[in-house]
């Protein structure tokens, strides 16, 4: 399914992951950045560190240690089945948490509405946005390019919740746009819900979180959180 029928040659080198005093960066021709989710980390910060003195150390750990394999899971299935990898999705199938296999058979449906992949798991680099990260999947949907990002959680969410998501998203659409000179006019933010047969796919465009985004790099800049 992948082509680059769409994508001229990067304007970056392929940007890589370093880490410095424990914070993730890439580094490309386009220069050192932090990555998307470092950035928005600081969105919500509170909440987090409440949660976690809530639930108790240990608990918390537990808990976000299954979170990170579920969805790292998810994320590599997803890969391996628009990139028509059928030796090392049925290899990873097996190896895969029963949670992770169940979220996965649930996005099928959706993930066969997608006619071609562009960029799968492609690190990206923004010298306008001085940001990195790590695009989950550009793709042709209902004819259109659009980036999807994948997601997993415990409970529903509500468009309002999952302002970072969009952000992120929308990160990656604009990253693209500049890197290889290519409009990317629709996001998707794609999330398996435990318990939830069919996955939560939330439809919407760059432009309308370019402030929530904007915002939080200047958040991220000035050492600030909420």
């Amino acid at each position: 399914m992948i082509t680059q029928s769409i994508l001229t040659n990067s304007k970056y080198t392929t940007p890589q992951r370093i880490t410095d005093n424990g914070i993730r960066y890439y580094e490309s021709s386009a220069g050192k950045f932090p990555s998307i989710t470092t950035v928005l980390g600081c969105r919500n910060r509170g909440w987090l560190e409440q949660w976690k003195a809530n639930v108790g150390p240990d608990k918390s750990a537990a808990i976000s240690r299954k979170a990170s394999t579920i969805g790292s899971g998810l994320h590599l299935l997803c890969e391996h089945f628009l990139s028509n990898n059928t030796k090392e999705l049925s290899r990873c199938l097996m190896k895969a948490m029963p949670e992770t296999k169940v979220r996965f058979n649930n996005f099928k449906p959706f993930l066969d509405k997608i006619t071609e992949l562009f960029l799968s798991e492609a690190p990206l680099a923004s010298a306008i946005l001085k940001i990195c990260g790590t695009v989950d999947a550009f793709v042709l949907f209902d004819g259109r390019p659009t980036v999807v990002d994948f997601k997993t959680a415990n409970r529903p969410k509500s468009a309002d919740s999952i302002k970072g998501y969009f952000a992120q998203a929308s990160f990656y659409a604009y990253a693209i746009a500049e890197q290889y000179n290519v409009p990317v006019p629709d996001i998707i933010i794609a999330i398996a819900v435990d318990g939830l047969k069919e996955p939560q796919i939330f439809h919407s465009k760059p432009i309308d979180h370019i402030n929530y985004l904007l915002e939080s790099i200047k958040m991220y800049n000035a050492g600030e959180t909420d």
